[in-house]
């Protein structure tokens, strides 16, 4: 998996079109003021979200728009330039195992839940995920290269997670009720983004 930041024409592309496209400006807004500064909300974005003169390389090639806290702002470049990881973990309860796509900067990671991205699935057969990364007043766009690789490693970790994790098929009643007991250690260097908008227009949806 590659991820290169600002190297290609097509991510100046995607960040040409996020500045063009006010409904871009107008959810990171509406993150921002619902969530405050603490902000971390995502959204998958195609060519049909945009403005008609925007033109992506193929018609399911995806973006992922992430808004972050704003205290990312000076690790936004190292996570949108990192390597993507994959990986699989159990909430703190066992009742939960989620997979993530990471990116670690110097000095925070941003996961994402890949059962929420349903886009993502048909964006690696096209070749490019780009993931734009918002932090206070500062974006970065870094584009992932799919590959058969990226598709595998995916879908390895999906058939234990999610729907598909049985939690007392893999620990005994005794382990899940010693876990329910230990309190959750916080980790405020990792972000976690579970929480995704449905519409770019999310503020009218709700409004």
């Amino acid at each position: 998996m590659k991820n290169t930041l600002q190297s290609k024409p097509s991510v100046r592309a995607v960040q040409e079109a996020l500045a063009r496209e006010p409904r871009v400006y107008d959810f990171v807004q509406y993150c921002y003021e619902s969530k405050g500064e603490d902000a971390a909300m995502a959204i998958e974005l195609s060519a049909s979200d945009f403005s008609p003169e925007f033109h992506y390389p193929g018609p399911n090639v995806v973006v992922v728009l992430i808004t972050l806290p704003a205290r990312l702002v000076g690790d936004l470049d190292a996570i949108a330039s990192s390597e993507p990881s994959i990986y699989n973990e159990y909430s703190p309860d066992l009742l939960e195992n989620y997979s993530y796509i990471a990116f670690k900067g110097n000095e925070f990671e941003v996961r994402l839940d890949l059962w929420r991205l349903h886009r993502f699935p048909e964006a690696i057969h096209d070749g490019v995920i780009f993931f734009t990364f918002i932090a206070a007043d500062r974006v970065a766009v870094g584009q992932v290269e799919a590959s058969e690789d990226l598709e595998e490693v995916s879908q390895g970790a999906c058939i234990s997670s999610g729907p598909n994790y049985k939690p007392r098929r893999d620990w005994s009643e005794e382990a899940i009720t010693a876990a329910q007991n230990e309190p959750e250690a916080p980790n405020d260097t990792v972000v976690t983004i579970r929480n995704y908008a449905k519409y770019l227009g999310e503020r009218e949806r709700r409004q």
